[in-house]
């Protein structure tokens, strides 16, 4: 059995874990990635405004958390997903796409008209969400600039 809830402060902890577990394996390998960094990560995005995030239980299993933000558009609400995932052993199965049907599902009761969220093309996260109805946006670009450290 499978549920979705709404996320609250006292889940970041485990939120944290799920994201450290599944960022510091394959395929990222990002060995950077600590409980304290994701911990503190994951309460910047929930105090961001328009804050808005979900667990996702299955078989009374903490599997997978999304994190995100609604915004008021100039077309509608519309929601950006900041974080994402699925503990390693769940992965694979369907867990991910049944949490995310549930999330479309809350999200459109809400009155949400789109869902936007930026992932690489060379990871699994990409084909994930092209086979549950996600589209690139081709006009869209994502730009970033490294900054360099003064010495």
């Amino acid at each position: 059995m499978s549920n979705l809830t709404d996320i609250f402060i006292k889940d970041i902890p485990a939120c944290a874990k799920i994201f450290t577990d599944v960022y510091s394996g394959p395929p990222w390998d990002y060995h950077w990635v600590t409980i304290d960094k994701a911990d503190r990560y994951m309460r910047d995005i929930a105090a961001s405004p328009g804050f808005c995030g979900f667990v996702y239980f299955e078989d009374d299993v903490l599997t997978g958390f999304c994190v995100g933000a609604m915004t008021d558009y100039f077309f509608g609400p519309q929601y950006e997903i900041k974080e994402c995932a699925i503990i390693p052993d769940r992965q694979r199965n369907g867990a991910g796409s049944r949490m995310i049907s549930l999330i479309e599902d809350r999200l459109a009761k809400a009155g949400v008209i789109n869902i936007y969220l930026h992932t690489s093309r060379t990871i699994p996260a990409y084909g994930f969400y092209i086979k549950n109805g996600y589209l690139p946006v081709d006009d869209n670009v994502y730009f970033m600039k490294e900054l360099k450290n003064p010495a």
